[in-house]
């Protein structure tokens, strides 16, 4: 029986219990929470999709400047270009399977190598920043070559 005070009743059931609204809005809160989870999960690997991809056309690039070289090398020096023709070729197979796996694949697969076998993976490391730090060198001395004489001076 609902007690009165001043004429109205306390007791409305018309309202929810309290507990029950407290419920609800944690079981909305969590799916909201789940959705924007999904959505930036979702885009995250999106972006990061794209940045293999480009990794892998770069890492092609690489494999095909390493068997531009076999060629032009292979009469002046086979032994030079026989190397240069393998290492294009393996990085080729590496371009080929950076584009063809999924993210976490290819995270795992490195992880896999680094704690197997850390010192492959260390001068793999090495040579890909060697082999980097080689073309921007060789970049620089095009980009300064293409520049016309009094920028040059003007640079230096």
């Amino acid at each position: 029986m609902p007690k009165e005070t001043g004429g109205s009743a306390t007791n409305d059931s018309s309202l929810p219990e309290p507990i029950n609204v407290i419920g609800e809005l944690g079981a909305a809160g969590r799916e909201v929470a789940s959705e924007i989870v999904e959505e930036f999960s979702a885009a995250a690997l999106k972006f990061l999709d794209d940045r293999k991809s480009s990794a892998a056309k770069t890492v092609h690039g690489v494999a095909t400047i390493f068997q531009r070289a076999a060629r032009d090398l292979d009469e002046e020096s086979p032994p030079l270009a026989k190397y240069a023709g393998r290492s294009g070729a393996a990085i080729e197979a590496f371009s080929e399977q950076l584009r063809n796996s999924r993210w976490s694949e290819f995270v795992g697969q490195t992880r896999r190598l680094s704690e197997e076998r850390p010192l492959v993976f260390l001068l793999v490391c090495a040579g890909l920043g060697v082999t980097a730090g080689a073309l921007l060198v060789a970049s620089a001395h095009q980009s300064a070559r293409t520049v016309p004489g009094p920028a040059r001076r003007l640079s230096s």
